[in-house]
């Protein structure tokens, strides 16, 4: 078992990891702390060795994508309203602004190619191991989700 000062280490390494993750999967701020308070106590309890840090990465991106699956699809979220507001997100500039609202439209299956691909510079391989598809399936979504982003940036549209 590991001691709290692994613990610490840990969460200071992957808790904003994993939250930027099942928070793009399933846009709710209460469920993504739930998912990392999850997917760390998983890791916590895991006996088995990691093979290399990328190895260990990979992990905690599929447990991630688990954890938010299990919760997206549970009978308990089929049948609550939600009454939390989603938090305002200000960015610098409006092309992110538009870039990000672009990107929150996209289909679940095309945001995570482009958040593992662009925002956590994994490569095609790796993505394709973590999702279990193929590499080419991982370049035909990444391709797919560039034109659907481009298409709405510039005429407006919803995708």
């Amino acid at each position: 078992m590991k001691n709290n000062e692994d613990l610490q280490i840990i969460i200071d390494k992957y808790a904003n990891y994993i939250y930027r993750i099942a928070f793009t999967y399933l846009r709710k701020e209460s469920d993504a702390e739930d998912i990392v308070q999850e997917v760390l106590m998983r890791y916590y309890m895991n006996e088995k060795p990691y093979e290399s840090e990328v190895h260990e990465k990979n992990w905690i991106i599929r447990v991630t994508l688990n954890c938010c699956h299990n919760v997206r699809y549970s009978a308990w979220k089929k049948h609550i309203v939600s009454l939390e507001n989603r938090p305002e997100i200000h960015f610098e500039t409006e092309i992110q602004t538009d870039l990000f609202c672009s990107l929150d439209k996209l289909k679940e299956k095309y945001r995570t190619v482009i958040q593992l691909f662009y925002f956590e510079d994994l490569s095609i391989k790796s993505i394709s191991n973590i999702l279990n598809i193929s590499e080419a399936n991982v370049k035909t979504r990444l391709k797919r989700a560039r034109k659907m982003i481009q298409i709405d940036l510039e005429e407006g549209d919803d995708l």
